[in-house]
């Protein structure tokens, strides 16, 4: 079996960094209000993180929901890794984020969940839902006859 395909179907956990804070935390699960629940990757957490595969309908609709709610939702970066590895790799996202080097931009962008295309997706829906709401506001325009004119 391809080993590409094995780690498609891993078990995998989301780790979550705020740019602003600069620290690697694994997401636990969704909470009330929508917003995520993490935890500081070790040992100790591991049982606790969210399960799910990489291209996962779940994961999917709770970025789409965070970016809806978030007032900045480019302010986070989001990491995919095997939770067998999870633990040594938090580690090693969080030196090369502290630290940065080429081997360690190599490392993020090999792990990293680009985001572009939900941010896209949910710009063209929220344009799309600000326009509906805009022809709601506005009267009306009777419809013009199609008759012939005499």
């Amino acid at each position: 079996m391809n080993k590409q395909v094995i780690n498609e179907q891993q078990p995998s956990i989301l780790l979550i960094i705020n740019k602003e804070e600069k620290k690697v935390y694994g997401m636990k699960g969704v909470g009330k209000y929508d917003e995520f629940e993490t935890a500081e990757v070790n040992k100790e957490n591991q049982d606790q993180f969210k399960l799910f595969n990489k291209n996962s309908d779940f994961l999917r609709d709770f970025l789409i929901n965070f970016f809806m709610e978030m007032q900045n939702p480019i302010l986070f970066k989001f990491f995919i890794v095997p939770e067998s590895e999870s633990v040594n790799l938090a580690k090693e996202i969080q030196i090369s984020i502290t630290n940065p080097s080429e081997e360690g931009e190599l490392l993020l962008k090999k792990y990293e969940l680009c985001t572009d295309h939900l941010l896209e997706r949910l710009k063209s829906e929220l344009n799309y839902l600000d326009t509906k709401k805009q022809q709601q506001g506005k009267p009306q325009e009777p419809a013009k006859a199609k008759g012939r004119k005499m």
